[in-house]
């Protein structure tokens, strides 16, 4: 196809490939070092642990030792034999030379003590540590409890009451030498999580230059080829490297690379489908909207006899609308009906998709249609439908001369150009359709604004004429063209002047127009003999959103309202002069009656009765 590149899509040189992969190195460093900090948590937990609870059962075996020691001084309570003896039961129970064994009196006082090696200093402060010891053991009685001594190294003091004498057993051995075991746990534990911990280092660092980097290029070659097009020398030779390596790295360069080529072919599609639909839909005329279709087609697809097959109603078959490189008598012949089963453009219709006959000599359902063909001379038939609701069915047909099967990719492209072509015929169509009802209801909208017997003028905001009915145009005399060619401000002026009082109408009309004064108000006019009265309404246009767009007047012949306001002014005047006179008679013989500082006598009350009786028969 002739597709070419299109200057949307012109390299853009100066741009650089984007450095987005440093982030991931430092995300996997951060995720390895929240690891690794978690790891040491949970080691230190583990070797706290552990020594908690291997330093609780040594703690116990040294009470075990004191507990028997305590139990042979108790069988044999001579210090001297059982001084003699210590080294050995020491010896047997495991306990090194390190260990002082005191006995303790009744208040506290040293009864025995051995420290072979482990010989304590006689100065002050040692002296006082020690007292602290044995008097802190005195308080316990029985238990285990650790100190640290003015060297600040930490001792396990472990204190039993000797049965049957009131004497304590106080055996002191260094922590060192007593938890040594549990030193060596946490150091071999600190070493396996440090050769833990290099060995994840290096694995990071292999991560990086094996994969990490190369999946940054691969990313930032994906970028190229979105933002820039096209790919320098350099970073090509980069990527064919990446793309020569047998593992999944290799493979996801190599597709890559296929994607970039397959990509840039679509986007040649996609630029020419685009402006395809700009020139398609460039147009409302549906005449010419198909026209520009067969133009496009023709360039898209390469082909030189196209057609627009549509729904003629009035004959109930599809016919030719319009048409390239067709013989005429092909157009004036060619009658298809909705109902034909192996039509390619009536199955396109009933299959809502393209419809292709390779090669219409050895297609089968093509049997019946081969003479057609023969005599127009065409091997490959493409039949595109074109989805409608409102326009005729219709179907976009493409000929070739030679057999010809279209790929995948092209049937996917006249795929979307028939949708575009369709929307276009779509617009054409609802276009005609509104403008057609538009006009309907313009002509009915003037027909009812013509009959009125009011007058109305519609204006724009900077004063033009937009409309006005037959009734304004009676009473100032003028044709329509005549009015049209004023401005609002005139007409008015034309119709003020026959006003009795000018100047007061246009002093109520600037009041009206600003908002300061009434908008609507009457005025009267004398002439040819006759005075009639007129009441102007001024108001303002808006729209939907209820921004102001125009102004409008409507005039009201209110004469006879007048006229029958005054009548009913005369009417209510003469009756009320009427009623006012027995009234006032009446209501003077009624006072008299009733005025109690007077007595009439039985005629004259009668007499007044008679006139009130009378006044009001009138």
């Amino acid at each position: 196809m002739n597709i070419g590149r299109q200057n949307s899509l012109t390299p853009i040189e100066s741009q650089a490939i984007p450095e987005k992969g440093e982030d991931l190195r430092l995300r996997l460093l951060r995720l390895y070092l929240l690891f690794a900090a978690v790891l040491l948590a949970g080691m230190a937990l583990l070797v706290w642990l552990v020594g908690s609870r291997l330093q609780a059962e040594w703690t116990a075996a040294e009470q075990t030792l004191t507990a028997n020691l305590a139990a042979r001084l108790s069988q044999s309570p001579d210090l001297e034999e059982f001084a003699n003896n210590l080294d050995v039961w020491l010896a047997l129970a495991g306990a090194d030379e390190s260990a002082i064994v005191t006995v303790l009196g009744t208040n506290g006082q040293e009864l025995l003590r051995r420290e072979q090696n482990a010989a304590l200093s006689d100065d002050a402060n040692w002296s006082a540590w020690q007292w602290r010891v044995y008097k802190q053991a005195r308080e316990l009685g029985n238990g285990s409890f650790i100190s640290k001594d003015p060297d600040l190294n930490g001792w396990l003091h472990t204190v039993t009451a000797v049965p049957g004498a009131d004497w304590q057993l106080l055996l002191q051995r260094p922590t060192d030498v007593v938890f040594a075991p549990l030193q060596l746990l946490r150091w071999g534990a600190l070493a396996a999580l440090l050769v833990y911990l290099t060995g994840g280092l290096f694995s990071w660092w292999a991560l990086s230059r094996q994969v990490i980097q190369p999946i940054e290029y691969l990313e930032s070659y994906s970028g190229i080829t979105r933002w820039r097009g096209d790919v320098r020398p350099e970073e090509q030779a980069e990527m064919d490297r990446l793309a020569q390596r047998p593992d999944q790295i290799g493979a996801l360069a190599r597709s890559l690379v296929m994607m970039k080529e397959e990509t840039e072919k679509r986007f040649r599609e996609l630029a020419t489908l685009l402006e395809t639909s700009r020139v398609v839909a460039s147009s409302l005329d549906e005449t010419q909207v198909i026209d520009n279709i067969l133009d496009q087609v023709q360039t898209l697809f390469e082909v030189e006899r196209t057609a627009v097959v549509a729904l003629d109603k009035r004959g109930g078959v599809f016919r030719i609308r319009a048409s390239r490189g067709i013989s005429a008598s092909y157009v004036q012949q060619l009658r298809i009906a909705p109902s034909e089963p192996n039509s390619p453009s009536m199955r396109a219709l009933r299959n809502q998709t393209p419809i292709q006959v390779a090669d219409t000599e050895t297609d089968l359902a093509f049997v019946n249609l081969r003479p057609r063909a023969r005599t127009e001379g065409f091997r490959s038939v493409l039949a595109i439908p074109l989805k409608t609701q409102y326009a005729p069915p219709a179907v976009l047909l493409l000929y070739k001369d030679a057999p010809y099967r279209y790929s995948y990719s092209e049937l996917e492209l006249a795929s979307s150009f028939g949708h575009h072509a369709s929307i276009a015929m779509e617009n054409a169509a609802l276009f005609a359709l509104t403008d057609e009802r538009l006009q309907e209801q313009t002509r009915r909208l003037e027909a009812i604004v013509e009959s009125l017997s009011d007058g109305l003028i519609l204006e724009s905001m900077d004063g033009r004429i937009l409309f006005c009915n037959q009734q304004i145009l009676r009473w100032l005399r003028l044709s329509r063209g005549q009015a049209r060619q004023k401005s609002s401000a005139e007409l008015l002026e034309h119709l003020l002047t026959a006003v009795d009082d000018p100047t007061q109408a246009r002093e109520l009309l600037a009041a009206g127009l600003s908002g300061v004064g009434p908008r609507a108000f009457d005025l009267p006019f004398s002439g040819n003999g006759r005075q009639w009265d007129l009441r102007l309404h001024l108001f303002d246009v808006t729209d939907a959103n209820g921004e102001l767009i125009g102004r409008g007047q409507l005039w009201q012949d209110v004469t006879k309202d007048k006229e029958l306001d005054r009548m009913k002014s005369a009417l209510l005047s003469t009756v009320s002069h009427e009623l006012r006179t027995p009234l006032a008679t009446i209501k003077g013989y009624a006072s008299t009656l009733l005025a109690e500082d007077v007595a009439w006598d039985e005629a004259s009350q009668r007499e007044f009765l008679q006139t009130i009786s009378q006044e009001t028969d009138r």
